[in-house]
C-alpha cells in the first residue's frame, strides 16, 4: 500500500456524518454511475489497517462503480506518460468534465504491473460533498524493442494465471534479464519503455480519496 492510500485511510474520520447515506448522488457524475457499494463491506475489507473505531465510521462513505470507465485502455510509449494516457482517457469518455490533479505513479507499474490513483471529481451535488475517483488498472500487454527488459517481459505477458504468478515468478524471472536489469532496485529507477497498455479493472466514484474497496495491500 503506497503512503497516498494510508494517509487516505486515516481521513475516513474526517467524513460528515450523512443522515442518509444511500441517499441518491446528483450532479454531473450521475448519468455515469452505476451500482452504490456496500459501505459497511468495504470497511470490513479495510479492517486490517483500520480501528473499530474508523470502520464503524465507514457508514459514512459513499461508493458507487463508474461503469463508462470498466475496461476501458488507454496506451503510452513510456510509464513516464501514465498521467497524460489517463487525462486522455477521461477527456475522451467525460469530455464536459474539466479533469484536474490527475497523478499516475509509475513505481506501482514497475513493481507490480498495475496503476493505482485518485483524482479530483464532480461535486455530489444531492450532499454538497467533494468527491473522487479512485482507479486501478492492470498492465494487459506491454511490447518493447529486441534485446530489451520489456521484450523479455512481453515473451511471458499477459500471465496465464494471474498478477499472483507474476509476483510467484518475479525471482526466477529477474535471473533471466540481469544483463539489462542490474538489480531489483534499479528496475524500479528506471522508466518502462515500449507499447504499455493499461486496462481500467476498478473504477469508483467516492466521498474519500481512496477507498480501498477491495482492501488490497501493497508496498
Amino acid at each position: 500500500m503506497g503512503t497516498k492510500m494510508k494517509s487516505a485511510l486515516s481521513d475516513v474520520m474526517e467524513l460528515p456524518i450523512l443522515s442518509d447515506p444511500n441517499c441518491a448522488p446528483k450532479g454531473q457524475m450521475v448519468t455515469y454511475l452505476g451500482q452504490q457499494l456496500d459501505s459497511t463491506r468495504i470497511g470490513e475489507n479495510n479492517s486490517e489497517f483500520l480501528s473499530l473505531e474508523k470502520i464503524a465510521k465507514y457508514r459514512d462513505l459513499q461508493v458507487w462503480i463508474v461503469r463508462p470507465l470498466l475496461g476501458k485502455c488507454f496506451t503510452v510509449t513510456t510509464d513516464l506518460q501514465l498521467s497524460q494516457g489517463l487525462l486522455g482517457l477521461l477527456q475522451s469518455i467525460f469530455p464536459q468534465i474539466p479533469w484536474v490533479d490527475v497523478e499516475v505513479s509509475p513505481l506501482h507499474l514497475r513493481k507490480y504491473f498495475i496503476i493505482n490513483t485518485s483524482i479530483p471529481a464532480p461535486m455530489n451535488e444531492a450532499t454538497m460533498q467533494p468527491m473522487s475517483i479512485e482507479i486501478f488498472g492492470c498492465m494487459k500487454s506491454i511490447i518493447g524493442s529486441p534485446g530489451t527488459y520489456e521484450n523479455a517481459l512481453s515473451k511471458i505477458w499477459p500471465p496465464e494465471h494471474g498478477m499472483s504468478q507474476i509476483w510467484d515468478m518475479q525471482i526466477e524471472f529477474f535471473k533471466t534479464v540481469k544483463d539489462m536489469v542490474k538489480d531489483m532496485e534499479d528496475r524500479f529507477n528506471r522508466p518502462l519503455q515500449g507499447e504499455i497498455t493499461i486496462e481500467i479493472t476498478q473504477a469508483v466514484y467516492s466521498n474519500l480519496m481512496y477507498p480501498n474497496i477491495s482492501g488490497s495491500f501493497y508496498m
